[in-house]
């Protein structure tokens, strides 16, 4: 397993838990599941690829600022 799919794993599962214990839901449906594709999309497309540093450590954001600030969110929770 890359160091991409296996960031991609962790971020779809921490999104999962968020959904599991703040909303009581057991999938990820709507905006959550938007996110968490929106997550994968920007790691495959992430310009450092195998050597990309931690998100919170990377000098260029591939989030927009509304889904970097709710994937914060869900990160922190």
């Amino acid at each position: 397993m890359t160091k991409i799919e296996r960031q991609k794993q962790t971020v779809r599962e921490i999104i999962k838990l968020y959904a599991t214990h703040k909303k009581g839901c057991k999938e990820l449906t709507g905006e959550l599941k938007e996110l968490a594709d929106y997550c994968d999309k920007r790691l495959e497309h992430c310009r450092w690829g195998e050597k990309k540093p931690a998100c919170k450590n990377c000098s260029s954001h591939c989030y927009a600022k509304e889904k970097r600030e709710e994937i914060i969110k869900i990160m922190r929770w």
